[in-house]
């Protein structure tokens, strides 16, 4: 993907360039998943623009791959399973919803192998750096927070522990959305919502792995939720402080509250709704 931007002039622009296509890649697979007006919330909802296209984050593409992965896993098995590691070399949380019923064939592993293979082709010009590949990564999961529900949680009850109990928790959510969900979208929205609880770091960004999924099966209440959230944008205002960006508790206060206030209200009112 770095290369293709590359080629095509390697500037901020272009970067931002392919993410409208890989945004509009997203509204498409939407608008195939469930229908045109969750696609058309999802297109007039401002995390696509801000993240996939101004921010040019690499997210959008893994989040665009898995889309597409659920629009062919039932005609295109071998297909659906080459877009799922394709996505996951990108970001890891693609790999998550390997093993759900929907990708259990042995087309989707054929597939899910040839996508492995490209994936491990890819990492050849960086093998080189050895064991110092995954330094950035334990730096990661032991040291990095921002804006964490279960950090913030959990950390007065089991102090440094907190970070092996939510790895616990999510394992645990994960193994549960493998058995119990049928579609792969199912179980995509059920591990993006147990990431967004138990990351330590809850960039904007992240809210893609719940936001798409939960428009792709129908379910609004959970989309609705991530909007508040996007208030820790908030902390850009201090960027230009003297000491770095500062990370104020009332950031917590001022997106955890309202969006779980959306997501427990929302729900209430789906569930009184009338069947038809």
């Amino acid at each position: 993907w770095f290369r293709l931007m590359a080629v095509c002039g390697g500037t901020v622009s272009v970067a931002q360039g392919l993410g409208v296509g890989v945004d509009l890649a997203v509204v498409v697979g939407i608008a195939r998943l469930s229908d045109r007006r969750f696609a058309l919330l999802y297109a007039l909802h401002p995390l696509g623009p801000l993240e996939v296209v101004l921010g040019a984050h690499i997210d959008g593409l893994a989040v665009a791959l898995l889309v597409w992965a659920c629009v062919v896993v039932v005609r295109r098995p071998w297909l659906a399973g080459l877009l799922t590691t394709m996505g996951g070399g990108v970001k890891l949380l693609p790999f998550t919803v390997v093993g759900s019923p929907a990708t259990r064939s042995r087309s989707f592993w054929l597939g899910a192998a040839l996508g492995l293979v490209l994936c491990l082709l890819a990492l050849v010009p960086v093998l080189d750096a050895g064991p110092a590949l995954l330094t950035s990564m334990g730096t990661y999961s032991r040291h990095w927070s921002f804006n964490s529900l279960g950090l913030t949680l959990t950390t007065p009850l089991f102090g440094s522990w907190a970070r092996p109990v939510l790895v616990v928790l999510g394992a645990a959510a994960w193994v549960w959305a493998l058995v119990r969900s049928w579609s792969m979208q199912t179980a995509w929205l059920v591990i993006g919502v147990a990431f967004i609880a138990v990351t330590p770091t809850a960039h904007p960004w992240y809210l893609m792995w719940v936001f798409v999924p939960a428009l792709a099966c129908r379910r609004p209440e959970w989309a609705m939720a991530v909007t508040p959230l996007l208030g820790s944008y908030a902390v850009l205002w201090t960027l230009d402080s003297p000491d770095g960006w500062q990370e104020s508790p009332a950031l917590w206060f001022g997106t955890w509250v309202p969006a779980l206030t959306v997501l427990v209200v929302a729900t209430w009112m789906r569930r009184r709704r009338p069947t038809r």
